[in-house]
């Protein structure tokens, strides 16, 4: 996800990279991505470690879970997303590697399970000039060291990235949600983000926090105020008013919540 921000600095195009997010989604496609493990070579032609090469064959349509990202299915889609493919590839390029240096020099710290010890530990920063990205669509992205998965779940505080790739013009991410940019669990992210909210703001706050566990919060903004004021109504609160929208608004921009801007009836 962090290359992906580096590249685009758009939230959705981010979003589309989390693994929970993806889970959910559901593509008609017609047509079968085969990966195979083959092995590398650097330019000088000696071994270098193990690639995965994608062959695509033509596949009767149907609706498919969405696959976990990798970094070669985001360069695939940043080229497929560019009338100019190879500027697109020398963009991917360069955002990977100004993340792996950000990474080998320390201005960046990423924690991960270790997939032999199971144990999630900061990466130390010497470790990275050794290590390759890898996975698949199955495993998700993975860090290989000597051709081996030595890492997964690689995660980077959204902080530390804004840090280092702000938003165009300045800005740090007033619409950029954690779980765009980290692979931190939406509670987790409304632990921190809820207790600071005060009056209304709290109040929505906390049942938007119940309507994620739940997996009750929809996308656009209707149907989010829609759903927060029947969960108000099941738990028998009552309110002197209904808050206005631009109260929903603000609450939702303070937990770093981007929905489709609609009207709706309520408030």
């Amino acid at each position: 996800m962090t290359v992906s921000w580096i590249i685009h600095k758009d939230p959705d195009k981010v979003r589309d990279q989390d693994d929970a997010y993806r889970a959910k989604c559901r593509d008609l496609v017609a047509h079968q991505a085969v990966y195979q493990q083959v092995r590398g070579h650097f330019g000088d032609g000696s071994r270098g470690p193990d690639i995965l090469a994608l062959e695509v064959k033509s596949a009767k349509p149907e609706l498919r879970q969405r696959s976990k990202a990798t970094l070669l299915g985001l360069l695939l889609e940043t080229i497929g997303l560019s009338p100019d493919m190879d500027a697109a590839r020398q963009q991917f390029k360069d955002a990977e590697k100004d993340l792996f240096d950000a990474l080998i020099e320390g201005r960046l710290v990423a924690t991960a399970n270790d997939c032999q010890t199971q144990s999630r530990d900061p990466i130390p920063a010497h470790q990275w000039q050794d290590l390759q990205p890898g996975g698949s669509p199955e495993t998700g992205l993975q860090l290989l060291l000597q051709g081996k998965p030595k890492y997964r779940d690689i995660t980077i505080l959204r902080s530390d990235i804004l840090k280092l790739w702000k938003l165009d013009g300045g800005a740090t991410g007033v619409t950029v949600s954690a779980e765009m940019l980290e692979a931190v669990p939406v509670d987790e992210q409304l632990k921190s983000s809820t207790p600071e909210l005060k009056g209304a703001h709290k109040t929505i706050g906390d049942a938007v926090k119940v309507l994620m566990e739940e997996d009750r919060f929809p996308d656009t903004r209707k149907e989010r105020i829609n759903a927060i004021i029947a969960h108000w109504d099941n738990k028998g609160l009552k309110l002197r008013r209904i808050p206005s929208k631009e109260t929903f608004d603000r609450t939702f921009a303070e937990l770093g919540l981007k929905g489709k801007t609609v009207q709706t009836t309520n408030g």
